[in-house]
């Protein structure tokens, strides 16, 4: 099963499409070696994240199948809750299932090689489309309606899983490499030029990296100077460009304040946070339809509220306002909350490690920008970074 995740995450910066092929098929071996011994797979650690997840997959998976129609014009948004549903219901299985493998030397240098990889094929990638393509902002293989932005998420996720695995290896050199990964994916969240990603990846990595010198105080001063100066370079070097994006962020929400009509990347997610709120149904379900006429409604009465119409039949680009606008506070917002509560309480009570608790950061921190819990092949990324970092700590081997 692990075998299947490392290809499956080596293919998503090139082929997410098959990844997730992989993944299904993965997720479907998972629910029947499950069901050949229920009770054993239940006694995991890790079943306290993999319950939250099931409900979050196997709701989505009714929602669609209440309310979408043959003829509905809002494909995209049950498209993206059935893709979710699936995933997140094969995941929880998979988590399971991976938890309880066999844990040696060989799949320890597994994690190691897919670590390595993951990192230099996302940076070559980058370079590539960067530099030989001159595509205005890299996307690696993300040709839909996730592009840069997609992309940018999926490398912290893999750089979380990469970072991860070379601070478990029994080497000096692991501060190295992970100092490098921080170089090389802070350089390529740059270039994909997406300011949630380029705000939250450095402070993440950082913080992570202080609980985890604060678990090593023995650490050497050199070491943990490393990752800070990775990040320094990367702001020196593309100084212009993060100033300049995070400047237009700043006229964006000025714009927005100020109620001008004019369409922006940051006003129209503000809208999409009071519109999602505004068209809820309470503590009850309701269509794509019903949510969408609402938001409809809002924006004839209020312009600030008309960006949130130009997105509204994908996503509205927040985990929590999505949900509850079509799921209720119980099914959606406080299921998302007790899945974000779930991965926290394993990370600081069973596995103890800084990186499952940055995992939960980010996952939280991103999902508040855009969807994480709706997006197919961001929901790959993080879903499969999840399963390969958990699948580690049912046993305390080492890398050697």
């Amino acid at each position: 099963m692990l075998g299947l995740c490392f290809i499956a995450i080596l293919l998503l910066p090139f082929k997410p499409d098959i990844t997730s092929k992989i993944f299904n098929f993965a997720g479907i071996l998972s629910v029947l070696i499950f069901l050949s011994s229920p009770k054993v797979y239940l006694k995991n650690k890790i079943v306290i994240v993999a319950i939250p997840l099931f409900l979050i997959g196997i709701t989505h998976l009714i929602w669609v199948e209440l309310y979408k129609t043959s003829d509905t014009i809002y494909r995209n948004v049950y498209h993206g809750y059935f893709q979710m549903g699936k995933i997140a219901l094969f995941g929880s299985f998979i988590l399971l299932i991976t938890h309880n493998a066999l844990k040696n030397i060989l799949i320890s240098k597994l994690h190691l090689i897919t670590a390595t990889i993951s990192q230099i094929s996302i940076l070559g990638y980058t370079v590539y489309q960067e530099f030989y393509l001159h595509i205005p902002r890299v996307e690696l293989a993300f040709h839909n309606a996730s592009n840069a932005t997609g992309a940018a998420y999926a490398m912290i996720f893999l750089s979380l899983y990469a970072q991860f695995i070379f601070l478990s290896y029994c080497s000096r050199i692991k501060y190295y490499l992970y100092s490098l990964s921080i170089l090389i994916t802070f350089f390529c969240v740059v270039l994909t030029e997406t300011r949630a990603g380029i705000l939250l990846y450095p402070v993440i990595s950082l913080c992570i990296f202080f609980l985890y010198f604060r678990q090593n105080k023995n650490l050497k001063l050199k070491f943990v100077l490393f990752p800070i100066i990775a990040a320094l370079i990367i702001c020196a070097i593309f100084s212009e460009t993060i100033i300049q994006r995070m400047q237009s962020a700043s006229n964006e929400i000025i714009a927005y304040i100020k109620n001008d009509s004019t369409s922006t990347s940051v006003g129209d997610r503000l809208s999409m946070i009071q519109t999602g709120f505004y068209a809820s149904n309470g503590f009850l379900w309701q269509s794509a339809e019903e949510r969408n006429s609402k938001i409809i409604e809002l924006a004839k009465n209020d312009k600030r509220f008309a960006g949130a119409i130009e997105h509204m039949q994908a996503h509205l680009h927040n985990d929590l306002m999505e949900e509850l606008s079509t799921k209720g506070w119980i099914n959606g917002v406080l299921l998302i909350l007790l899945f974000y509560f779930a991965i926290f309480a394993y990370g600081y009570k069973q596995a103890k490690n800084p990186f499952i608790l940055g995992f939960t950061f980010v996952l939280i921190g991103l999902g508040l920008s855009d969807t994480l819990i709706i997006s197919t092949q961001v929901s790959l990324s993080w879903i499969l970074v999840l399963i390969l970092m958990t699948s580690c700590f049912s046993s305390r081997l080492k890398l050697s």
